[in-house]
C-alpha cells in the first residue's frame, strides 16, 4: 500500500469504525449482497455463484462493515482507489485478496464502501486500511 501504518494509527482507526461492523448469518450476507448488486447481475453467472457459495461455506456467521465516503471524493476517485490501479478490475478483486475479504462493494447512491468477511478482525483491519486511504485523499493507484 505504500505507507506503513503504526499500530497506534491502525488501532485508533479501528476503534472509530467498530460501530459500523455487524455480524450476520452467511445467508443474510448473501441476501444483502444480492439486494445491493441486483442479484450480482454484472457478474458472470459462474462467478456470482462462486461468491455466494464462498460466503455460505463460512461457519455460522459472516461480518459486514461499511463507511461513508467524504463528499470531496468523487465516485470516480472511489472506484479508481478500489480497483487498485487496474481499470479492468471493476469488482475490486485485488482489494478483496489484499485485505482477505469475501466481497467489496461501492454504493454510488449511499456513498458507502461496504465489505464482507469471515471475521470481525478482518473487517476491522480492512475498514481501517480503507479509511486511511480515503482520509489521505489518495487512491492506492497514486501510492503505488
Amino acid at each position: 500500500m505504500g505507507n506503513s501504518m503504526s499500530a497506534s494509527v491502525l488501532a485508533a482507526a479501528a476503534i472509530e469504525i467498530l460501530e459500523d461492523i455487524h455480524e450476520r448469518t452467511a445467508e443474510e450476507s448473501c441476501r444483502q449482497i444480492d439486494r445491493l448488486t441486483k442479484d450480482l447481475r454484472d457478474f458472470p453467472e459462474a462467478e456470482a455463484d462462486q461468491i455466494r457459495q464462498h460466503i455460505r461455506a463460512q461457519p455460522l456467521v459472516s461480518f459486514y462493515g461499511y463507511m461513508r465516503v467524504p463528499p470531496e471524493l468523487t465516485d470516480h476517485d472511489m472506484v479508481w482507489m478500489l480497483s487498485y490501479n487496474d481499470p479492468r478490475d471493476v469488482h475490486f478483486k485485488q482489494v478483496q485478496q489484499l485485505l482477505q475479504l469475501d466481497f467489496v462493494w461501492y454504493d454510488h447512491v449511499g456513498r458507502h464502501v461496504m465489505v464482507w468477511g469471515k471475521t470481525r478482525d478482518i473487517i476491522t483491519a480492512a475498514m481501517a486500511a480503507i479509511k486511511m486511504w480515503v482520509s489521505d485523499g489518495n487512491s492506492i493507484k497514486r501510492q503505488v
